[in-house]
C-alpha cells in the first residue's frame, strides 16, 4: 500500500492505494473507499461522477489521528490531544485564529455549517495554534483534522 497526500484546489486529501486489479484500483480517500479505473498508459481514469465503493465494502475510519498517521508525505504528522477535529461533516465558514495565536481550552477556533446549522468548533487544550489544515469554504469529513494546537 502506498499513501499520498494530494492537494486538490487547496484541499488536502490522504489517499491510500489499497489494491490494484487489472484496470481498476481500490483507493481510500480520507477514510472512504472508492473504485477507480486505470488507463492503458497507467493514468487514473476519473469518471464524471465518482461513486463510492459498494456500501458493504465502504469503511469509515473512526479517528482523525488514524487518518493523519497514514500520511508519509509533506502533510503534517498529527498526534496528541491538541488536534482539533470536525465532529460532523460540514463546511468551514470561518477560521477565527491564525498560526501563533494563543488559545485556551474551550475557545471557539472556527465555525462550520453542519446539518444546516452553524456550529462552533472549540480548542481541546490550552496552547498555541501550530498548524491550520483547512480553509474557509472547504468541505470537511467527520473526524477530519482541522488544526493543531501545541
Amino acid at each position: 500500500m502506498r499513501t499520498y497526500c494530494i492537494n486538490v484546489n487547496g484541499n488536502l486529501y490522504n489517499v491510500t492505494v489499497l489494491s490494484v486489479d487489472g484496470n481498476s484500483a481500490r483507493v481510500d480517500v480520507d477514510g472512504w473507499e472508492y473504485e477507480v479505473g486505470i488507463g492503458e498508459d497507467g493514468s487514473i481514469q476519473i469518471p464524471k461522477t465518482v461513486q463510492p465503493a459498494a456500501p458493504e465494502s465502504r469503511k469509515k475510519r473512526s479517528s482523525a489521528l488514524e487518518l493523519a498517521a497514514l500520511s508519509k508525505s509533506s502533510a503534517p504528522t498529527l498526534s496528541g490531544k491538541g488536534v482539533v477535529v470536525a465532529h460532523l461533516p460540514g463546511l468551514i465558514l470561518e477560521v477565527l485564529v491564525k498560526v501563533g495565536d494563543s488559545v485556551k481550552a474551550g475557545d471557539v477556533v472556527c465555525k462550520m455549517e453542519a446539518m444546516k446549522m452553524e456550529n462552533d468548533v472549540r480548542a481541546p487544550i490550552d496552547g498555541k495554534v501550530n498548524k491550520i489544515l483547512v480553509k474557509v469554504q472547504q468541505n470537511v469529513f467527520e473526524n477530519q483534522a482541522l488544526m493543531v494546537i501545541e
